[in-house]
């Protein structure tokens, strides 16, 4: 199915016509009847004397204080003494559960300090056994192992060695893990 669009000169005669003509208005038998219905309405309410209406707000109000007494026998009521201990017990568990948290607040706070204070000697600790190990002159580079490796001599001074050359060794190796370790 196909739309068929209004041209400019018929939607123009179109807002034309429109704006001539009245603006809806509503059915001629309206205004009547609400009228009507609002006159049997006062008539209702009038044919309602002042003493019935009297009547339904006495019945009202008598109802309303019918369930407040009720309210009140069958609430539990509770003399001075007993809503004293009420008091002071519930203030009890009160100040019990700030003193709760206060001390974990504190606890929290001390396990804080003591993990940062734990942090701080790993630090020192690494940087002093650093400092240990550039006085002995291994300050060289940790990232190549050429410094552990010494120049071989030809001869017994090479068998010599041997025994040195291995605790060398077995040290560079121990130092280059530590520093691992640090870097990880």
């Amino acid at each position: 199915m196909e739309w068929e669009y209004l041209s400019d000169e018929e939607l123009d005669q179109m807002i034309k016509d429109i704006e001539a003509e009245p603006l809806c208005q509503a059915p001629e038998y309206l205004k009547p009847m609400i009228l009507d219905k609002a006159k049997a309405y006062d008539r209702s309410a009038q044919k309602t004397s002042t003493g019935m209406q009297l009547f339904t707000y006495s019945i009202k109000i008598m109802a309303a204080a019918a369930a407040a007494v009720i309210l009140i026998l069958t609430l539990p009521v509770m003399d001075k003494a007993q809503s004293l201990d009420y008091m002071e017990k519930s203030t009890q568990a009160e100040l019990e559960r700030m003193r709760d948290r206060a001390a974990d607040r504190e606890q929290a706070q001390i396990q804080d300090r003591t993990e940062t204070i734990n942090r701080v000697n790993a630090r020192r600790a690494m940087e002093e056994e650093l400092d240990a190990l550039t006085r002995q002159g291994l300050g060289k580079s940790f990232f190549s192992i050429s410094w552990l490796e010494e120049p071989r001599e030809e001869g017994a001074e090479q068998n010599a060695d041997d025994s040195g050359k291995e605790s060398t060794n077995e040290a560079g190796n121990d130092i280059q893990h530590w520093f691992h370790e640090i870097i990880k």
